[in-house]
């Protein structure tokens, strides 16, 4: 963690932000933080739990989140890596086998485009059904659709039942040796369209 502290210490521009760095690692050293639990509501997406943490430290939420999401994460692609697709096989749910996390991107492969999700946190693949939503499981047809923008080969599948989305990329229109999460962020633009439409990203 402190190693994480200096690199994004060194790259601020942000005189508070430096400070706010400079206030976790104090409650790092002196143990004052419950780890543990911090980790473990990350991984649940439990907010309150940080927000209190970030409080007592007088650091703003967002900020203590992404620093303990990064060796987080690190921790769990590690574990994904070595995990064995054959023991999810006939896996059906819509979160993810190894981590328990949301699926944060999927993608279509193959000829027949058959669908994989992608867990948000620890990057495991395995296949869905195309016609689900992966986030309360809705399989009728008059309520799933998708949009898109442009040529690209990422578009947007919505629910119209539980008004979530999923970012969905098309791998056999392009960029599929794009890494997920750099195709992600790299599509925030359809993000901001699907929120001016009233869905809100799966939890």
């Amino acid at each position: 963690m402190a190693g994480i502290l200096d690199v994004m210490r060194r790259a601020s521009r942000d005189p508070t932000g430096s400070e706010e760095l400079d206030r976790i690692g104090r409650a790092l050293r002196e143990n004052s933080l419950n780890m543990a639990g911090l980790f473990a509501a990350c991984l649940r997406r439990e907010r309150k739990p940080v927000e209190e943490a970030a409080a007592s430290v007088s650091v703003r939420p967002p900020l203590l989140t992404f620093v303990l999401e990064i060796p987080l994460k690190t921790a769990l692609e590690q574990t994904a890596e070595t995990a064995d697709p054959g023991m999810f096989e006939g896996w059906k749910e819509g979160y993810c086998p190894v981590c328990g996390s949301r699926a944060g991107m999927d993608e279509l492969v193959g000829e027949e485009g058959k669908r994989f999700l992608c867990c948000s946190a620890c990057s495991f693949r395995w296949p869905f059904p195309r016609m689900r939503c992966p986030y309360c499981g809705n399989q009728d047809p008059e309520t799933l659709s998708y949009f898109i923008a442009g040529d690209d080969p990422v578009r947007v599948g919505v629910c119209r039942k539980c008004s979530r989305y999923i970012k969905t990329r098309d791998s056999r229109k392009g960029n599929a040796d794009v890494p997920l999460e750099a195709e992600d962020l790299a599509t925030i633009h359809l993000d901001l369209l699907a929120g001016k439409e009233g869905f809100e990203r799966g939890k």
